[in-house]
């Protein structure tokens, strides 16, 4: 992960994604949307690789929601 981020449109995008769907724990970061949101998912992931490069994980609850972590 870099030590410095440029604030950009980009990072503003997720960080309002992670303000309306985003949850956090000692070692993850979470998004959750619903599984009919795929526009945001992909757009989510594509946002987390480009400005972290980190591995993203995608999960598929029973209650129709998609986790990113």
């Amino acid at each position: 992960m870099p030590l410095k981020i440029e604030i950009n449109r980009d990072l503003c995008t997720l960080l309002g994604y992670y303000v309306s769907e985003g949850d956090s724990s000692e070692h993850t970061v979470r998004f959750s949307f619903g599984s009919h949101e795929k526009e945001y998912i992909l757009e989510t992931t594509a946002l987390l690789k480009s400005l972290f490069g980190v591995h993203v994980q995608h999960y598929e609850k029973k209650t129709n929601v998609l986790q990113i972590e």
